[in-house]
């Protein structure tokens, strides 16, 4: 039987800094709370929990201390909530996500109905939700339906949803008749690597894991 392995796989940058702060964090501190699994790798979670790391669902769990944002980030209030009870707070923070974030902001100060197209689960998603106040979640064209009737929309996306996704809502987006449509691409430059090797290797082989 042969082995194959694509070409472009592993870590992202942005997780491979979040995991790096978690370390520096435990083996200076002793014990972190971290905001949700600090990535979807329960493995990686494992470790950190034997080195001290606390993974904990709301900021009303942790009495004291360090609290770590995971690479998903967290949403405007958690991170007003993490300040008032004065939390030391280490940001792993994907870089890109917390432009995706800056930027539903600006376009919601703009005067856009701000839509993102994504997993409304996603806890990426619902950290750049946050930063709006009227945010839509489009996930798939049965969500279009729902689009609020408004002259101005922004759209932009979940750093980690495919490229002919995003080109395939937005087409459909628009079909809907917007007067304005400003449409930024958010998505992540690694991820379409990744998600382009993968289907490459799927074409060569019999069975995928």
């Amino acid at each position: 039987m042969e082995v194959r392995i694509a070409e472009q796989c592993g870590f992202c940058p942005g997780v491979r800094n979040a995991i790096a702060l978690a370390r520096q964090t435990l083996q200076s501190k002793g014990s972190v709370y971290c905001l949700g699994p600090i990535i979807h790798n329960q493995d990686v979670v494992n470790e950190l929990t034997s080195m001290g790391m606390k993974t904990v669902d709301s900021i009303d769990s942790i009495p004291q201390g360090t609290v770590l944002i995971r690479s998903h980030g967290a949403t405007k209030k958690q991170l007003q909530e993490i300040d008032g009870k004065g939390l030391t707070t280490v940001d792993a923070t994907c870089v890109l996500v917390k432009r995706v974030q800056k930027i539903a902001a600006e376009l919601e100060k703009q005067g856009y109905q701000v839509v993102i197209i994504g997993d409304h689960k996603h806890p990426e998603v619902q950290a750049v939700v946050g930063f709006a106040d009227h945010v839509q979640v489009i996930g798939s064209e049965d969500d279009l339906h729902n689009l609020s009737p408004h002259k101005k929309l922004g759209v932009i996306s979940q750093t980690t949803q495919s490229p002919d996704h995003f080109a395939e809502m937005v087409a459909r987006i628009i079909k809907h008749g917007f007067s304005e449509l400003k449409v930024v691409n958010t998505l992540c430059r690694e991820t379409m690597h990744r998600q382009a090797s993968a289907i490459e290797l799927c074409r060569q082989v019999d069975i995928m894991f």
